[in-house]
């Protein structure tokens, strides 16, 4: 089983996660947590450019 949901937008990835956010907050829940890839991906040893 797969799942997958993708929108396009013109948002930069901070705006994006905020628009998700507040539209998760409109519909009556909440965003439990933000993995941060960047910090995981550094503690196994390869430096990336942040996504937010």
């Amino acid at each position: 089983m797969d799942f997958d949901y993708t929108v396009t937008t013109k948002k930069s990835c901070n705006e994006a996660v905020l628009a998700v956010e507040q539209e998760t907050k409109n519909a009556g829940f909440r965003v439990l947590y933000i993995h941060d890839v960047t910090a995981t991906l550094k503690e196994k040893g390869f430096e990336i450019e942040p996504f937010r």
